[in-house]
């Protein structure tokens, strides 16, 4: 983003240093600064572009099964499909089925809010790789092995593509060590580069290193 286009930007907005500072995650003044005489990086002019057109932050949503109590049956209905809060209050008689929450990224939503589901083998996968990158708990030396299996069982016995699972995992995967691991074995095994993989395990190589010295 150029300086120029930047201090337009700012006059548009009509915002304080400060505030610029705080909306747009400018950690400094100094830095500001920089980009007013200077011009700034790519994400800026991203982050400029979506504050002026008033979009709300990017992140997962929440959703959720839900039921219709059936009059005639006594009993309740599940709905066939998980949807957001919003698209469930908009069916009469529609009430949240507890403890199904799902965090799911905002494009497998569709217009009417339904969770656009992936294909049963891979989700079955997917579930499998995420709770292990929540729980964030698995050894280092254990992760590449662990998702060296589940991509052969997904390819194999639920003749899934690795593509798929390396974009659903790369949309849903938590901000944790172990979840970086295993997007980046995904990544290798679907014919990433292996120094990227390395990379990524080093820490541990470097730990045994400083023991030894």
């Amino acid at each position: 983003m150029t300086a120029d286009d930047f201090n337009a930007f700012l006059g548009v907005m009509k915002w304080s240093d400060v505030e610029a500072m705080r909306k747009l995650g400018i950690g400094s003044r100094n830095t500001l600064v920089g980009y007013k005489q200077s011009g700034g990086p790519d994400w800026l002019g991203l982050a400029c572009a979506a504050a002026a057109a008033h979009l709300p932050p990017w992140q997962r949503e929440l959703v959720y099964s839900f039921r219709v109590w059936d009059q005639g049956m006594g009993d309740f209905l599940i709905g066939k499909t998980k949807r957001t809060i919003e698209s469930i209050a908009r069916i009469r008689g529609a009430e949240v089925v507890p403890g199904t929450a799902e965090r799911v990224a905002p494009d497998e939503i569709d217009p009417d809010g339904r969770y656009i589901a992936p294909p049963d083998a891979d989700l079955f996968y997917l579930n499998r790789l995420l709770r292990v990158a929540e729980a964030d708990e698995m050894p280092q030396d254990e992760v590449r092995s662990f998702v060296s299996n589940v991509s052969h069982l997904h390819v194999l016995e639920g003749k899934g593509q690795r593509a798929d699972l390396v974009a659903l995992f790369s949309k849903r995967a938590p901000q944790t060590p172990t979840a970086k691991r295993i997007l980046a074995s995904l990544q290798y095994y679907h014919g990433g580069d292996p120094r990227s993989l390395d990379a990524l395990f080093q820490d541990r190589e470097s730990h045994r290193d400083n023991e030894r010295i």
